[in-house]
């Protein structure tokens, strides 16, 4: 499951530089052809994205410590119920039971963020 992942990012990198190249041209050449292209590679890369962290996601929940992350990040003793947001940890949000615990944040931090430059990019594009 380890490669699964791998090659996931390797093909969401390859999808995401053929979707700028491709929305580049399109503008360019006012190809509808081209921007359908892009938008596709967009929900390629979406698709890819979510296969690898499904697949860091499994690694985790298995306890396969062969990934350095599940090493770093999780242990034997975790129950459940810790074990399925440890993805969405930071490095400096251990898996502990001290003060500052809360992994329920950081899946909202990151939308947040996207949502914030999902907003910048409109406002841009308005211009």
């Amino acid at each position: 499951m380890n490669q699964v992942g791998s090659l996931a990012l390797i093909a969401a990198l390859a999808f995401a530089g053929y979707g700028v190249i491709a929305g580049a041209v399109s503008g360019k050449l006012r190809s509808m052809r081209v921007l359908k292209s892009a938008e596709r590679s967009a929900l390629a890369f979406f698709g890819t994205i979510t296969l690898a962290i499904g697949s860091l996601e499994y690694l985790i929940l298995t306890n396969d410590f062969h990934s350095a992350y599940v090493a770093e990040h999780s242990n034997l003793a975790l129950p459940l119920y810790y074990k399925i947001p440890v993805l969405w940890l930071d490095r400096k949000d251990r898996c502990s039971s001290g003060p500052g615990f809360s992994p329920c944040t950081a899946p909202w931090r990151c939308c947040s963020t996207g949502v914030r430059i999902a907003k910048s990019c409109l406002t841009w594009w308005r211009l």
